[in-house]
Protein backbone atom coordinates (compact mmCIF):
# COMPACT_ATOMS: atom_id res chain seq x y z
CA UNK A 1 0.00 0.00 0.00
CA UNK A 2 1.53 3.43 -0.90
CA UNK A 3 1.67 5.68 1.69
CA UNK A 4 -0.59 9.26 1.08
CA UNK A 5 0.86 12.42 1.17
CA UNK A 6 -0.81 14.90 2.69
CA UNK A 7 -0.55 18.63 1.94
CA UNK A 8 1.36 21.16 3.86
CA UNK A 9 -0.57 23.96 5.32
CA UNK A 10 1.01 26.90 5.69
CA UNK A 11 0.48 29.56 8.91
CA UNK A 12 -1.42 31.79 6.82
CA UNK A 13 -3.41 29.13 5.74
CA UNK A 14 -3.93 27.53 9.36
CA UNK A 15 -4.48 31.05 10.96
CA UNK A 16 -7.33 31.83 8.28
CA UNK A 17 -9.01 28.73 9.43
CA UNK A 18 -8.76 29.65 12.45
CA UNK A 19 -10.48 33.19 12.52
CA UNK A 20 -13.18 31.36 9.94
CA UNK A 21 -14.25 29.23 12.89
CA UNK A 22 -13.85 32.49 15.20
CA UNK A 23 -15.99 34.30 13.31
CA UNK A 24 -18.64 31.05 12.87
CA UNK A 25 -18.84 30.74 16.51
CA UNK A 26 -19.41 34.50 16.95
CA UNK A 27 -22.03 34.35 14.68
CA UNK A 28 -23.76 31.66 16.39
CA UNK A 29 -23.32 33.27 19.97
CA UNK A 30 -24.66 36.43 18.87
CA UNK A 31 -27.60 34.51 17.04
CA UNK A 32 -28.36 32.81 20.42
CA UNK A 33 -27.94 36.08 22.72
CA UNK A 34 -30.36 37.73 20.66
CA UNK A 35 -33.01 34.49 20.98
CA UNK A 36 -32.19 34.48 24.69
CA UNK A 37 -32.11 38.43 25.60
CA UNK A 38 -34.28 40.08 22.62
CA UNK A 39 -34.18 43.32 24.20
CA UNK A 40 -30.29 43.03 23.82
CA UNK A 41 -30.65 42.17 19.92
CA UNK A 42 -29.97 45.10 18.97
CA UNK A 43 -26.82 45.83 20.99
CA UNK A 44 -25.31 43.04 20.17
CA UNK A 45 -26.08 43.75 15.93
CA UNK A 46 -24.43 47.23 16.77
CA UNK A 47 -20.07 47.29 16.58
CA UNK A 48 -19.79 47.76 20.81
CA UNK A 49 -22.42 44.24 20.91
CA UNK A 50 -19.77 42.47 19.12
CA UNK A 51 -16.64 43.37 21.12
CA UNK A 52 -18.79 42.12 24.11
CA UNK A 53 -19.13 39.13 22.66
CA UNK A 54 -15.49 38.69 22.00
CA UNK A 55 -14.57 40.13 25.30
CA UNK A 56 -16.54 37.63 27.17
CA UNK A 57 -15.32 34.80 24.92
CA UNK A 58 -11.55 35.64 26.30
CA UNK A 59 -12.96 36.58 30.04
CA UNK A 60 -14.57 32.96 30.02
CA UNK A 61 -11.10 31.20 28.12
CA UNK A 62 -9.39 33.54 31.27
CA UNK A 63 -12.01 31.25 33.90
CA UNK A 64 -10.93 28.12 32.09
CA UNK A 65 -13.91 27.66 30.23
CA UNK A 66 -12.60 25.39 27.66
CA UNK A 67 -15.87 24.32 26.09
CA UNK A 68 -18.28 26.42 23.68
CA UNK A 69 -21.44 25.54 25.82
CA UNK A 70 -19.34 27.00 28.97
CA UNK A 71 -18.52 30.00 27.30
CA UNK A 72 -22.20 30.25 26.00
CA UNK A 73 -23.25 29.98 29.30
CA UNK A 74 -20.94 32.59 31.00
CA UNK A 75 -22.00 35.72 28.23
CA UNK A 76 -25.52 34.78 29.37
CA UNK A 77 -24.47 35.63 32.94
CA UNK A 78 -22.77 38.56 31.19
CA UNK A 79 -25.61 39.60 29.27
CA UNK A 80 -28.20 38.76 32.62
CA UNK A 81 -26.36 39.88 35.24
CA UNK A 82 -24.68 42.56 33.84
CA UNK A 83 -21.68 43.31 32.18
CA UNK A 84 -19.34 44.11 35.30
CA UNK A 85 -21.29 41.24 37.57
CA UNK A 86 -17.87 39.46 39.11
CA UNK A 87 -16.95 42.72 40.64
CA UNK A 88 -19.98 43.18 42.07
CA UNK A 89 -20.07 41.81 46.10
CA UNK A 90 -23.62 40.46 45.36
CA UNK A 91 -22.13 38.32 42.77
CA UNK A 92 -18.57 37.42 44.49
CA UNK A 93 -19.76 33.96 44.92
CA UNK A 94 -19.96 33.17 41.46
CA UNK A 95 -16.57 34.77 40.70
CA UNK A 96 -15.58 31.97 43.62
CA UNK A 97 -16.86 29.34 41.54
CA UNK A 98 -15.06 30.36 38.17
CA UNK A 99 -11.68 31.35 39.96
CA UNK A 100 -11.71 27.42 41.38
CA UNK A 101 -8.98 25.34 39.34
CA UNK A 102 -10.29 22.15 40.67
CA UNK A 103 -13.25 22.44 38.33
CA UNK A 104 -13.98 22.13 34.53
CA UNK A 105 -15.96 24.20 32.45
CA UNK A 106 -18.87 22.02 33.19
CA UNK A 107 -18.92 21.41 36.85
CA UNK A 108 -18.42 24.92 37.22
CA UNK A 109 -21.33 26.37 35.33
CA UNK A 110 -23.48 23.70 36.65
CA UNK A 111 -22.81 25.06 40.40
CA UNK A 112 -23.52 28.64 39.32
CA UNK A 113 -26.56 27.47 37.49
CA UNK A 114 -27.60 25.20 39.92
CA UNK A 115 -27.82 28.69 42.64
CA UNK A 116 -28.42 31.05 39.96
CA UNK A 117 -32.08 31.44 40.70
CA UNK A 118 -32.04 31.42 44.48
CA UNK A 119 -29.23 34.10 44.46
CA UNK A 120 -29.65 36.12 41.89
CA UNK A 121 -33.77 36.43 41.46
CA UNK A 122 -35.38 38.80 39.14
CA UNK A 123 -35.03 40.06 35.07
CA UNK A 124 -32.48 40.10 33.60
CA UNK A 125 -30.90 43.90 33.29
CA UNK A 126 -31.30 45.94 29.95
CA UNK A 127 -28.85 46.81 27.64
CA UNK A 128 -26.78 49.79 27.16
CA UNK A 129 -27.94 52.89 25.57
CA UNK A 130 -26.38 52.91 22.09
CA UNK A 131 -24.70 56.07 23.26
CA UNK A 132 -22.81 54.22 26.51
CA UNK A 133 -21.69 51.37 24.38
CA UNK A 134 -18.05 51.95 24.36
CA UNK A 135 -18.30 53.70 27.61
CA UNK A 136 -20.01 50.40 29.41
CA UNK A 137 -17.67 48.08 27.76
CA UNK A 138 -14.29 49.98 28.41
CA UNK A 139 -15.02 50.39 32.41
CA UNK A 140 -15.72 46.48 32.54
CA UNK A 141 -13.63 44.55 30.17
CA UNK A 142 -10.27 45.36 29.17
CA UNK A 143 -9.00 45.12 25.65
CA UNK A 144 -7.34 41.65 25.06
CA UNK A 145 -4.53 41.98 22.57
CA UNK A 146 -5.83 38.67 20.87
CA UNK A 147 -8.32 35.64 20.50
CA UNK A 148 -7.43 32.93 22.85
CA UNK A 149 -6.48 29.43 21.29
CA UNK A 150 -8.98 26.82 21.28
CA UNK A 151 -11.45 24.74 18.89
CA UNK A 152 -13.88 27.07 17.72
CA UNK A 153 -15.43 25.42 14.94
Amino acid sequence: MAAVEWPLLRKSQIRALGLAAREAYLERLAAHVSEIFPTHAAFIERPAGRRFLERCVVAARGHGLTDQHSVTLYTDLAVALGFAFEGQPQRRWIAEILEDRGLGSAGKMFLIYNQLSDRCPGDPLPPPDEADDDETLASVLPLVPQWPPGDWG
